[in-house]
């Protein structure tokens, strides 16, 4: 029986361990040795277990004085918002930044609708420039900007379809006419 490979070792895959004998701080170590870049993750995880056990006291032991921490905004440790979590944001509470579109594009009677895949290509997004719940409304607004100043000027557009590609690719939305029908936007202007 060979030495195992642990270059796709999961740090929380105690049953293989076991499986060969070797105990975990053993195969982390190993783990750490074949991957380096597993170091600086496990640096930010620990970075991120301290800033939460955090206290104000440990800020005065540091050499703050008291009367500095009053004129400090209180921080919190969060952890990430996942792109679900975005989602989430996006379409659930009562005030969500699409319900608030919503209800101004029906001050136009119109509809405004986003499939799921736009949806989650704006939470990606989102995600992706590490924006978070934040960065949620400048997507949605950039979208919306040009739809919110054509629309009303055109009596026919009874719907608008918010696509993945509308996100993704800048293209323009979909528009639906009062006969049911797509709207071709070139007739627009």
């Amino acid at each position: 029986m060979g030495i195992p490979d642990y270059t796709n070792y999961e740090l929380s895959d105690e049953m293989t361990l076991n499986k060969f004998g070797i105990d975990s701080d053993e195969a982390i170590k190993l783990a750490f040795e074949l991957r380096p870049e597993l170091i600086s993750a496990q640096k930010e995880m620990e970075a991120a277990r301290m800033l939460k056990k955090l206290q104000p006291e440990d800020l005065l032991k540091f050499g703050l004085i008291p009367e500095f921490f009053g004129r400090l905004p209180i921080h919190v440790a969060l952890n990430d918002l996942k792109v679900n979590d975005l989602e989430r944001i996006l379409t659930e509470p009562k005030n969500s930044i699409i319900r608030q579109y919503k209800a101004t594009m029906k001050l136009d009677n119109v509809d405004l609708e986003f499939t799921p895949e736009a949806i989650h290509s704006i939470a990606q997004t989102a995600y992706d420039q590490k924006t978070g719940a934040r960065g949620l409304r400048s997507i949605v607004e950039s979208i919306m900007t040009d739809i919110m100043y054509d629309v009303p000027s055109y009596k026919d557009i009874t719907k608008i379809l918010i696509e993945e590609s509308t996100v993704l690719k800048k293209t323009k939305p979909v528009l639906i006419g009062s006969d049911g029908n797509r709207i071709d936007q070139k007739l627009l202007g």
